[in-house]
């Protein structure tokens, strides 16, 4: 279950443009949350198929950023921060 980032997407996102970044269940849950629930107009996807990542330097820290870090159901995870400005 992912109540608090749930709660996180609907309370914090919307006052600037979000790129969702996806590459396994949950976050892709929350890419379909946030473009088809809350129908956000300045969303970005970035979504990779099951077990690899997706471009990680296509993402624009001037905008919100929602991605899974780690604890996947692919057991993949981004191998470390330094794509984070």
């Amino acid at each position: 279950d992912t109540g608090a980032v749930e709660m996180a997407l609907w309370s914090l996102l919307g006052e600037r443009g979000v790129d969702m970044v996806a590459w396994e269940s949950f976050g892709s849950g929350w890419v379909t949350d946030v473009v088809k629930q809350l129908k956000l107009a300045d969303v970005r996807k970035f979504e990779a198929g099951y077990g690899q990542l997706p471009d990680l330097k296509q993402i624009d820290f001037d905008r919100d950023v929602v991605f899974t870090w780690n604890g996947t159901t692919s057991g993949v995870r981004v191998p470390n921060g330094d794509f984070i400005p």
